[in-house]
């Protein structure tokens, strides 16, 4: 599942080593390429490919700053750029930080009536109304194909320059037809891009994100979850139940789908 942060960011922001393979590493010799090397320490026992096939278990021999860890023993399995397999230290909460970006990702998403992570080649089925108007589920979009009342004769896309007969809005995901849309019940095939890439992903929504994961976990490692207020010998302290006004001002101010 495509998460707006992922794990590795999460463990970074709160302080914890976590990184991701960024080359190639093969089977069969010691070095693991990496994004990053930062607060990984020599001894540290490493979780390679966390719940995947692929998953092992290493210990740093030595580190190459900013490039890769080298483990004491061979690694089992070829770790490629692509399939860019989590890098962990194996005593800190990955479990307990992934499930709560898992956790605080599906709020945000809910409360902004969005999925924000990148899908190609998504197909929705829309119903005409008779205006000249279309919104798309969901925003950034491109590559967008209409096909209406599936008819090969009325098909746009907007790749083609010579596509007069309507204007995308990206960043709305709205759709403009100079005429208007047939009213119909999901006569509309609509075929696009949408979403955010994970380079493209707006760091101001993913700060929010970060904030919010590194808040939970703090109260959960403080036993105070489910609490609005506390005190100890004369001092209070108070919490904010669900989504912090901050990040709830993020997503009002710039990503929650205002419209149906």
């Amino acid at each position: 599942m495509s998460t707006i942060i992922t794990d590795a960011e999460a463990l970074r922001f709160l302080g914890f080593p976590a990184t991701i393979v960024d080359q190639d590493s093969a089977s069969g010799q010691p070095i693991l390429y990496t994004q990053a090397t930062i607060n990984f320490a020599v001894g540290d026992e490493l979780i390679i490919g966390r719940g995947t096939v692929r998953e092992e278990i290493k210990t740093i021999l030595t580190i190459q700053s900013g490039v890769s860890l080298t483990t004491s023993v061979n690694l089992e399995f070829t770790h490629t750029a692509l399939q860019a397999d989590k890098v962990e230290v194996e005593h800190q909460d990955v479990a307990l930080v992934s499930g709560l970006v898992l956790a605080i990702d599906k709020r945000v998403k809910n409360y902004c009536g969005r999925c924000f992570n990148l899908e190609e080649d998504a197909i929705e089925y829309l119903d005409g109304d008779g205006t000249s108007e279309l919104w798309l589920s969901d925003y950034p979009v491109e590559h967008v194909v209409i096909n209406i009342d599936f008819d090969q004769d009325q098909v746009f896309d907007d790749d083609d320059e010579n596509t007069e007969d309507y204007i995308v809005y990206p960043e709305k995901g709205l759709i403009y037809y100079r005429l208007v849309f047939p009213r119909g019940h999901r006569n509309i095939r609509v075929t696009h891009d949408k979403g955010y890439s994970d380079a493209d992903m707006p760091e101001d929504l993913k700060w929010a994100i970060k904030m919010e994961v590194k808040n939970l976990y703090h109260r959960i490692k403080e036993d105070s979850t489910g609490l609005k207020n506390y005190a100890v010998g004369g001092m209070r302290k108070s919490f904010e139940l669900g989504l912090s006004a901050y990040t709830i001002s993020v997503l009002d101010e710039n990503y929650k789908k205002m419209r149906a």
